[in-house]
């Protein structure tokens, strides 16, 4: 995946993560605040070489909210989250290096 493709699946993936929420995300965890998530954008269509601890924690806190959906009573909706998880891990990669994993969940290995 090039960066101008990581851009859009974040855009995509915030957006689907938001849709038919009652709160934003961004209101609740200043690290997925629309400004930061938007600088992540823009950085990875910029093709940014290097990002910072702030770009790490943002795409963390959509990833957990995209496993946090796993919870959810449809099949075919918890699945579309997962979907969206697993797009955000292929973002990350681009975002840390492995070394920059923050934890042990095999999830965020591949």
């Amino acid at each position: 995946m090039n960066p101008v493709e990581a851009a859009e699946i974040l855009r995509d993936a915030v957006a689907a993560l938001s849709a038919g929420t009652a709160v934003e995300l961004g209101d609740v965890v200043a690290a997925a605040s629309p400004e930061r998530t938007a600088a992540l954008a823009e950085k990875l269509e910029r093709g940014a070489a290097r990002f910072g601890a702030e770009d790490v924690e943002t795409i963390d806190v959509w990833i957990r909210a995209a496993d946090s959906f796993m919870l959810h009573d449809d099949p075919a909706e918890a699945e579309a989250r997962a979907g969206v998880g697993r797009r955000l891990r292929a973002v990350r990669a681009l975002v840390a290096p492995p070394a920059g994993l923050l934890t042990d969940d095999p999830r965020d290995a591949g």
